[in-house]
């Protein structure tokens, strides 16, 4: 059974981004039509990238980069913003104090004053900066709405509030906390602010903190950090100075507002490697920051990128994100083609029907379905039936299994019967008939389902579409007897993201008497998978989940369907738990002894990164030759319907490459409930989580 069409989302709503159609923000800018030229190779520089500019239309921003500006250089900030706007910029980034209030360094103060005069002439400069005016004259002509809709905030980037002049660090704890309320003052949606160099960021962290607790409308932080290492090992892993760890290293401080922190990742000329570029994928990066001077000039003079950070933008354009254009306009044609050919850009990045079904759903904490509890409701039958892989690989599982068992001599006197267990409203019936009709076997389909109002649907079907074909058995599979049929062939739909989380064994089980002897079942078998899993993203989400009934535990041992999305797994999927069916060493009623299970897996980290969880596949083997799977690198192709379960842990893990990954995993069946335990054991230990079922159970009843 298919799991990923449950689209209630337990936790807040998804952060609308800056100059979207809803929310926090609106496109009300022009957007700009480009009108690609013939595909040419992309830039070299002075060549040819297959853009050629285009012309502006009153078109919306629907399905297009939304790309923004730094008005870093602007004498008015409210024509500015018009400008930009009209020129098709879906928001603009302005700094929210004036120049003059930029307070100088001790360095700058100069070198021959003593100690204590110096001390002295900073903190004068001190009470300077609090009695100037807070902002420009032209941040009060802007309305409040367009403070909201269109602009993200700029602090002020001379703040060092980790600075090891204490002077200027009071200075800027006390700057830093006045650009922040009067960005809360304003309606501010998004501040943007510089991560200091080295990631000495300890006061900055606190002052956060503070602030937070402090304002209950404070905007979100985009934290400016530089893309590129200085230095990467041959293994993969990157050295001390590499600006993810300094933002790391925020992140581990600001542990109670992470979901208030995002990315602004600044691209850089030389890029780093592909495991760097990998863990990024993994933050939530809200916006790239592209300077102008990473633009080149086609043969058209019109500004494009290299391949290189073409391939980038295609990378980090599934996040969703935004980009920001940076710098002087260092182009004839005008700064509005930055924006024009960014969008060009998005409109070429491919898409499958994997992403194309599972968009607006992206890392979204989804409760994985219980079918035998919960009847499921028509519409979520309905996207079952979308998938065009899941039937196409059921119905030749099927042929291949009627030919395998009659013989051409036998086709026409045996009478093959197939139960569908879990039939739903009958596209595997429909499956079954037609495979049947292909394969040139005589068959009758028994249809077993306990969801009354499915059973609706399957009775008018079988009068309407499958008469003298099929037989409805509107009764759960569990409770079959051998006298109601005695099939040849089981065929069921009853798989889960982690192959067996929606109970299959126990359903199968349960009416394997009913299987002939010598029948098959399709499936025939299928297996779990487990992988190390970072995704800042998808740990925000789940440590937002509340419930003040519920301890405060229990939503980090609670197993979630994901369309993992923002992620990267540390190392390769690993098998868990395999079921086959019929049971290997089944008893006389083709129970199997127990569908209780164990097992520690140990991975070795490929790279350096945080462990914020599991993610969870399966591979299933249908019959003869098909199968069909979710792994990453092994995923059937246009096969949607289920996404990964992602299994959280308590606290984020800081893993280095090379390092052990040690994880426990139980599957417990009692009289009532199937549920999961599971356990880090290396690089450190943490408690086992979900224990006894405690905080999720998956119901037999």
């Amino acid at each position: 059974m298919s799991s990923s069409e449950k689209r209630d989302c337990n936790g807040a709503d998804k952060e609308e981004p800056i100059g979207s159609a809803s929310g926090s923000a609106t496109a009300a800018a022009e957007a700009v039509a480009v009108e690609p030229a013939k595909e040419d190779s992309a830039a070299d520089a002075g060549k040819s990238s297959g853009y050629s500019g285009g012309n502006r239309s009153k078109r919306g921003n629907s399905g297009r980069a939304l790309c923004g500006i730094d008005l870093a250089f602007c004498s008015d900030q409210k024509a500015g913003m018009l400008e930009a706007h009209s020129l098709g910029y879906a928001f603009v980034c302005l700094p929210l104090f004036h120049p003059r209030n930029v307070v100088r360094t001790g360095a700058d103060v100069g070198g021959h004053a003593d100690q204590e005069e110096e001390e002295g002439q900073r903190h004068r400069q001190l009470d300077q900066l609090r009695l100037l005016p807070a902002t420009r004259p032209d941040h009060l002509v802007i309305d409040s709405e367009d403070w909201t809709r269109f602009v993200v905030g700029k602090i002020s980037a001379w703040i060092r509030c980790d600075s090891s002049w204490e002077a200027e660090r009071l200075q800027s704890l006390a700057a830093l906390r006045q650009e922040l309320s009067w960005a809360a003052h304003i309606g501010l949606v998004a501040c943007l602010i510089d991560l200091p160099d080295g990631g000495r960021v300890s006061n900055l962290a606190r002052a956060l903190l503070a602030f937070h607790r402090a304002e209950r409308s404070a905007p979100l932080m985009w934290v400016r950090v530089p893309m590129a290492a200085e230095q990467v090992g041959d293994d993969g892993d990157i050295a001390s100075n590499d600006p993810w760890l300094w933002w790391h290293r925020l992140c581990r401080l600001c542990d109670l507002i992470l979901g208030q922190l995002g990315v602004a990742l600044e691209v850089t000329a030389d890029l780093p490697g592909p495991a760097a570029v990998q863990r990024w994928l993994a933050e939530p990066v809200k916006a790239l920051v592209l300077p102008t001077s990473l633009f080149l000039t086609n043969q058209s003079g019109y500004p494009v990128l290299s391949k290189a950070h073409q391939a980038l933008l295609m990378k980090f354009f599934r996040l969703q994100l935004q980009v920001i254009i940076t710098g002087s306009c260092r182009h004839e044609k005008g700064i509005e083609y930055y924006q024009q050919y960014i969008n060009w850009l998005y409109s070429r990045r491919s898409t499958d029907l994997y992403s194309s079904q599972g968009k607006g759903y992206e890392d979204t904490l989804q409760d994985p379905l219980q079918p035998l509890a919960d009847n499921l409701h028509s519409a979520t039958y309905q996207v079952f039936e979308m998938d065009p892989y899941k039937y196409r690989a059921y119905r030749e599982a099927v042929r291949q299994a009627l030919v395998e068992m009659v013989p051409d001599s036998e086709a026409e006197s045996r009478l093959v019967t197939i139960a569908v267990l879990g039939a739903g409203r009958g596209p595997l019936v429909q499956e079954c008939l037609i495979a049947g009709r292909q394969s040139g076997r005589r068959i009758r389909v028994f249809a077993v389902e306990k969801n009354g109002n499915a059973v609706n649907t399957l009775l008018n079907r079988s009068l309407s579409e499958w008469p003298d074909s099929v037989v409805v058995l509107p009764t759960d599979m569990r409770q079959l007897k051998p006298t109601d049929l005695q099939a040849d062939i089981f065929v069921s739909e009853l798989l889960g993201s982690f192959g067996d989380n929606e109970l299959s064994p126990e359903c199968l089980d349960g009416a394997m008497h009913c299987l002939a002897e010598g029948g098959v079942s399709i499936p025939m078998s299928y297996t779990s998978y487990l992988a190390p899993m970072h995704s800042s993203t998808v740990y925000k989400e789940v440590t937002r989940q509340r419930d003040p009934e519920k301890p405060y535990y229990t939503f980090l041992e609670t197993p979630y369907v994901v369309n993992l999305v923002n992620s990267e797994l540390l190392a390769p999927p690993q098998p868990v738990f395999t079921f086959r069916h019929p049971a290997e060493s089944a008893g006389p009623d083709g129970r199997p002894a127990s569908n209780e299970r164990y097992i520690e897996l140990t991975y070795r980290a490929e790279r350096t990164g945080v462990l914020h969880g599991f993610a969870g596949y399966f591979d299933s083997r249908l019959y003869g030759s098909v199968s069909m799977s979710i792994l990453p690198e092994d995923h059937s192709p246009d096969l949607f319907s289920w996404f990964p379960l992602v299994f959280p842990l308590h606290y984020p893990v800081p893993v280095k490459c090379g390092d052990a990954i040690t994880v426990a995993m139980w599957r417990v069946v009692s009289a009532t409930a199937v549920w999961y335990e599971w356990a880090l054991l290396a690089p450190v230990v943490l408690p086992i989580h979900n224990a006894g079922g405690r905080s999720f159970t998956i119901n037999l009843y």
